[in-house]
């Protein structure tokens, strides 16, 4: 996933008390704040997600397939005309 510096987008988030605190004494252990705490974990959170996914794509057997055989230069334009 291609990161594209956009405007913040303001949200609102419902914790649990002890959801709050924790953040709040990790913010505090950071000198930084609950909102950056958020924005770092949720960042993470995407980044090993996009490359749980990358993997899973790179490890797809179907990628074994390709290059395996020739076709017309123009298969995927004129494909109705091969196929019918």
């Amino acid at each position: 996933m291609k990161r594209v510096a956009m405007m913040p987008k303001r949200t609102q988030l419902y914790l649990s008390i002890e959801q709050f605190q924790t953040l709040k004494d990790i913010a505090q252990d950071q000198n930084g704040s609950i909102a950056s705490v958020v924005r770092n974990a949720i960042s993470e959170y995407l980044s090993k997600k996009e490359e749980a996914t990358d993997a899973r794509w790179e490890n797809d057997p179907i990628n074994k397939v390709i290059g395996l055989f020739e076709a017309e230069e123009d298969l995927s334009i004129n494909h109705d005309r091969y196929l019918y």
